[in-house]
């Protein structure tokens, strides 16, 4: 996944924008005419309702090249949706307009979802590509406002029957914080075994950086658990219909000081949920007041959860990840 492309809208100027940048990484993704015309009608309406209903706020850019995938999310804190069946018609409007916005958006995109909280705002995602289907493994990354680089970064693979996925946030902000999450991300792609293993990997790879938090993650549904193990402050909650379990991260700084290395195992069945976040985001959150979230896709999830709970002065990530289908 590269970096995303993160536009800030607050008024009418974000809307050619949002479509001119859509429109420039459809091409670079080699999508076909009509798909980034598709893509660029999207990247204009999610942008415009921003404008008109929520006063403000973000659409963030996403592409997954080794898929052929372009993810867009809108994010706001605004009124919310008072009813997604009405508002999803042609011709509806709260505000005088032609109200072909989020129908639009429905119809364009390969994959759509959203969630909505009346007074809280609302998360929407469209998503290109062949196949499209809902993920399996997501997320919201996104730098500390002013910067240019994120200091944070995630990743996932897939190997006998499970998936790994790893969170990483280097030391502090900036271009430093970003050497350490690269060098993290690419230790972690080309390393195998076991959470710990890989853990101590990255460890020893992190020795010329400022040093980084890490949580490793790896899902097993055949086996029925998921092993972890982590290094500093990164928070991990798995969450299935029996309970909500929270994982251990042992004390130190991955690259410089991490005087043991203890993997933990956990319940892990085929209708968990795992949901990673560096300290980017504060930990008071909680599902409860989150009605059928879990049934979202894992990209809303991440972004309902990233605008809510994201704290102003620091990066911050959120993954969520559920068993691949078909394991």
């Amino acid at each position: 996944m590269s970096e995303p492309v993160l536009i800030e809208v607050a008024d009418d100027s974000a809307i050619g924008e949002a479509r001119r940048i859509a429109a420039q990484l459809g091409r670079q993704m080699n999508f076909a005419d009509d798909v980034i015309g598709r893509i660029s009608v999207v990247a204009s309406e999610l942008a415009s309702n921003l404008v008109k209903h929520a006063g403000r706020g973000l659409v963030v850019m996403n592409r997954d090249e080794d898929h052929g995938e372009l993810e867009i999310i809108s994010l706001d804190h605004g009124p919310g949706i008072e009813d997604i069946g009405e508002a999803l018609r042609d011709g509806y409007s709260t505000r005088g307009t032609v109200g072909t916005g989020l129908g639009a958006i429905s119809r364009q995109a390969d994959f759509f979802n959203l969630y909505t909280r009346r007074k809280h705002g609302t998360v929407v995602l469209a998503r290109f590509g062949r196949n499209v289907r809902a993920a399996e493994v997501a997320a919201v990354s996104i730098p500390v406002h002013g910067e240019r680089v994120n200091g944070d970064g995630w990743a996932a693979s897939n190997g006998n029957g499970m998936r790994t996925v790893m969170v990483v946030d280097g030391l502090g902000h900036g271009d430093p914080a970003h050497q350490a999450a690269t060098a993290a991300r690419e230790v972690f792609q080309t390393s195998s075994g076991s959470p710990a293993n890989r853990l101590q990997t990255i460890h020893d790879g992190l020795k010329h950086t400022r040093g980084a938090a890490v949580a490793i993650a790896q899902l097993d549904p055949e086996g029925g658990k998921m092993h972890f193990a982590g290094i500093g402050n990164i928070s991990a909650i798995t969450v299935d219909p029996s309970a909500r379990r929270s994982a251990v991260s042992m004390h130190g700084i991955a690259g410089h000081e991490m005087r043991q290395v203890r993997e933990f195992e956990y319940p892990w069945t085929r209708e968990s949920v795992l949901i990673m976040h560096s300290d980017g985001l504060t930990t008071r959150w909680n599902l409860d007041d989150y009605p059928a979230l879990m049934t979202r896709d894992p990209a809303v999830i991440a972004g309902v959860l990233w605008n809510d709970h994201r704290r102003q002065n620091d990066d911050s990530t959120v993954v969520v990840a559920r068993t691949p289908k078909g394991s």
